[in-house]
């Protein structure tokens, strides 16, 4: 899913659950989802990177974030009742990167015309139309995803997973 850049949500998809799978985000932090929840969803304002234990100016200096050495993120309100809990990770030189799905994150919505801080990590303008990436859409896809590289090589099928979880749904899934 890092690699499918066919379509601008497809990018976005990409980028959204490479950084989820890091943190081991609930489908609501990252998410456009149904009904009320407790937790927040996150916004750029959430998403602080680190050289070397200095901060990175995102505003000033947003070229700068791919070459992080951490991305700190702080979950402002969740399901489990914990407020304001941040959570550290750092990169790892390798292709899957939480910095820098997060600086691919970060540095499309700060391109966006007008936006600030306060937008939230799932915000797509793709032509015109400014939306939000959903539940339902990163589901979809996901599903397609683990349909086309097929059961026999990953030893599931498209119905045993979901956004809640990125392995078969019988096996435990391990939140923060």
């Amino acid at each position: 899913m890092w690699r499918n850049k066919l379509t601008i949500r497809n990018e976005v998809i990409g980028q959204l659950t490479t950084g989820a799978l890091f943190f081991g985000m609930r489908s609501c932090e990252y998410l456009k989802v149904d009904g009320e929840r407790k937790t927040k969803l996150l916004r750029d304002r959430n998403l602080r990177f680190y050289n070397n234990r200095k901060e990175i100016d995102k505003l000033k200096n947003k070229h700068l974030l791919f070459q992080a050495s951490s991305i700190n993120i702080t979950f402002e309100s969740q399901k489990n009742g914990e407020k304001d809990e941040s959570v550290t990770m750092h990169a790892n030189q390798k292709e899957l990167c939480p910095v820098l799905a997060w600086a691919s994150i970060t540095q499309r919505i700060l391109a966006y015309p007008g936006t600030s801080l306060c937008q939230p990590v799932n915000r797509i303008l793709v032509g015109k139309q400014m939306s939000l990436i959903t539940s339902k859409e990163v589901i979809k896809h996901i599903r397609s995803t683990v349909k086309t590289i097929g059961r026999d090589v990953l030893g599931f099928g498209p119905d045993d997973v979901g956004v809640h979880c990125y392995v078969p749904l019988h096996t435990v899934c391990a939140h923060r």
